[in-house]
């Protein structure tokens, strides 16, 4: 039982459920994206808009986080009792996430499989997997990085085989 979901807990407040709106989505997708809504949204900086960027590229950003592995975050699928890719889990169950960095404290802890087992998987930086398996898995569900972090990453960790960010097939 998952009693500390953030849907339980606004369930339970009156105020939360006032600013709370589950229906608006996480992530935009190809649906969302329209000149109209580059426009509105290029008055702001980011994270907040895209100011100062060009509209083709935020649309082909769009199309990528419009393929299917990017719909299932954020979704209901715990709600249907697997169908929409939550394995079978119900709707009871926590959604379990673990977060990894690269600061090697993982190594030698054969943790790799317990990492792995869970729902979603969020890697930070240089994010090396390939020989580490046994210890941080190899599961990556989202990877994060900032523009120096990724060419700095790029660089220091080609050697170790990194020639793009991170992801599952």
């Amino acid at each position: 039982n998952c009693s500390a979901s953030l849907r339980r807990v606004v369930g339970r407040k009156p105020l939360l459920q006032r600013v709370f709106d589950f229906n608006v989505p996480v992530l935009l997708r190809k649906g969302h994206f329209s000149p109209e809504e580059f426009d509105r949204l290029s008055k702001y900086r980011t994270p907040y808009g895209w100011k100062g960027m060009n509209m083709s590229d935020v649309e082909d950003a769009v199309d990528m986080l419009s393929h299917p592995e990017c719909r299932e975050m954020f979704t209901h699928r715990l709600q249907d009792g697997g169908g929409g890719g939550g394995g079978g889990r119900d709707a009871e169950k926590c959604v379990r996430c673990a977060v990894v960095g690269n600061g090697g404290i993982l190594n030698g802890s054969m943790m790799g499989e317990e990492i792995d087992s869970h729902d979603y998987v969020f890697r930070v930086n240089g994010a090396i997997t390939a020989g580490f398996e046994r210890d941080v898995g190899n599961r990556t569900s989202f990877y994060f990085f900032s523009t120096n972090t990724m060419k700095n990453s790029m660089r220091a960790y080609r050697k170790f085989g990194i020639v793009h960010p991170p992801w599952s097939k």
